[in-house]
């Protein structure tokens, strides 16, 4: 049997009710529940601390910026994460394949398999998404509980179009790879898994374990520019476009003339100057199973191998080889050219 630390704010919107149904599902999964209290998420990892010795893992329930205020207590006692995603964008959780159905997600924690994934560090704040500076963090100043709780996901859309015409470009530096990457920008991200935003795509082949971090810098002139982009940066393709930089690397330093606020997976937790950098393989999480691969008949798979080497090898098949031969130019057979 799991024992597992159980942290979900029942003073949240949605926390009693749902603490007391996700404690009765997994309990009837055969995972002994000891409950964690604390109202402010900057003292999960103290919690987590507490109880490294009595369970087996965690389980945390609530949105993107809960997980992110208890990722270094989960660094530190190296106790894999079980998710119920109860937050509004839930991006770790649509990055991870974990649904969004309470149900579902208890199934995950049961009987799911453990993945090893990167974390971002920015200076000593983790992140699992993305860590940014300039419109993101005014979009999150913005972007109100109440808006949160009636909208959703389309919270996050209404209140980035009510910033963006506002938007004004900043100065700053890039040191990459013994280079100065001087730019006047709009925002830079730094990405280190693939979804952020409710849903926008940090780097077309990103993936939250590929021991890298994207960095785009917005260095478009007019705020229309930006609109324009959203569709791009929703498919993640958005680096090939005029007036967006992409970098890759593992280690990234910003520097602006004053400091700048940085948002790490929606909450401001630190500011300019700031050193990106990339932990690998930081984190447990519980995901779904891999499917398995499909089981095909013996004999299928023999007449596959045996189509796949005449294919490879047709001169040791003149049949198939003159089959071609007589499709493409019937006088080939009769004439013996080859």
């Amino acid at each position: 049997m799991k024992r597992a630390l159980f942290l979900v704010n029942r003073h949240s919107r949605r926390g009693k009710e749902t603490a007391e149904i996700a404690l009765q599902q997994l309990q009837n999964l055969g995972i002994e529940i000891v409950e964690g209290f604390t109202d402010h998420p900057q003292e999960l990892p103290e919690v987590i601390r507490q109880h490294q010795a009595q369970v087996d893992l965690v389980i945390v329930g609530g949105g993107d910026g809960t997980l992110n205020a208890a990722a270094s207590g989960l660094v530190n006692t190296n106790l894999p994460l079980g998710i119920l995603p109860l937050g509004t964008a839930n991006d770790l959780a649509r990055t991870l394949g974990i649904p969004v159905t309470l149900p579902e997600a208890c199934q995950v924690i049961a009987n799911g398999e453990i993945r090893h994934i990167d974390l971002g560090q920015v200076n000593d704040q983790y992140f699992f998404n993305v860590a940014s500076l300039g419109l993101s963090v005014e979009i999150t100043q913005n972007l109100t509980k109440e808006a949160k709780r009636k909208w959703g996901v389309l919270a996050y859309a209404a209140t980035a179009l009510r910033v963006i015409w506002q938007a004004r470009p900043f100065r700053a530096k890039i040191y990459f790879g013994g280079e100065v990457i001087p730019v006047k920008t709009i925002q830079i991200a730094v990405g280190n898994g693939r979804y952020y935003g409710g849903g926008m795509v940090v780097a077309e082949d990103a993936a939250i374990d590929d021991e890298r971090l994207d960095l785009y810098s917005l260095e478009t002139q007019h705020w229309w520019q930006i609109i324009t982009l959203l569709p791009a940066m929703r498919q993640g393709n958005h680096a090939l476009w005029p007036g967006v930089r992409g970098i890759h690397g593992q280690e990234f330093e910003v520097v602006t003339l004053k400091h700048r606020a940085i948002n790490t997976d929606g909450e401001i937790t630190t500011h300019t100057p700031a050193k990106f950098s990339i932990v690998p393989k930081a984190l447990a999480i519980l995901v779904p199973p891999t499917p398995p691969a499909p089981n095909l008949p013996r004999d299928f798979l023999a007449k596959f191998t045996e189509f796949r080497d005449a294919i490879d090898h047709p001169i040791g098949n003149k049949n198939i080889r003159n089959k071609n031969i007589n499709k493409e130019d019937p006088r080939s057979a009769s004439e013996g050219s080859i």
